[in-house]
């Protein structure tokens, strides 16, 4: 059986708009819907924004393997990730995760937390980036704060230097 929470409890009803979420909390009701009909019928329950913005400012964790055993690997700590056959390797530091996830996936996943495609396959978090410098023929190298470099490829070029004329992350 599901339950919708009633209208004393939404933001619209008259009686709640003086109250603070406190006594909404301790007023709040909830009917039973036994059909998907009475589902669409009554209205929805109101999502604050508190919960929602607390939610999008953690990055996500990744989940890597490595000699039999899971790790949960925090977005701001990967260096790189790079495709390997049926699996991503995730780079942090000296330290190699395997993940079964696309890299079209963790890309979807990552990009709104300052990661970027500089290849088809690699997959780079510019907050690891120490410096960028322009290459000949449309390519971009990356210095890692750990000691790697990575080379972008020409077709990534025109987002790279999106990026680096915004000038502002």
């Amino acid at each position: 059986m599901k339950y919708l929470a009633s209208a004393e409890q939404t933001s619209a009803h008259q009686s709640l708009r003086a109250q603070t979420p406190q006594t909404q909390a301790s007023t709040a009701s909830f009917t039973p819907v036994s059909s998907a009909r009475e589902l669409r019928e009554v209205a929805p329950l109101t999502i604050h924004k508190d919960t929602l913005s607390r939610r999008a400012r953690h990055s996500p964790r990744l989940v890597g393997e490595r000699a039999h055993r899971f790790h949960f690997l925090d977005a701001p700590s990967i260096d790189y990730l790079q495709v390997d056959g049926n699996y991503v390797t995730i780079h942090v530091g000296d330290d190699r995760y395997l993940t079964r996830a696309t890299l079209k996936y963790l890309s979807d996943v990552l990009i709104p937390f300052d990661f970027m495609r500089i290849d088809r396959s690699v997959l780079i978090n510019l907050q690891q980036v120490d410096y960028i410098e322009r290459l000949e023929s449309g390519r971009f190298g990356f210095q890692l704060r750990r000691g790697r470099y990575l080379v972008s490829n020409r077709e990534r070029s025109g987002a790279i230097l999106r990026l680096l004329r915004s000038s502002v992350r």
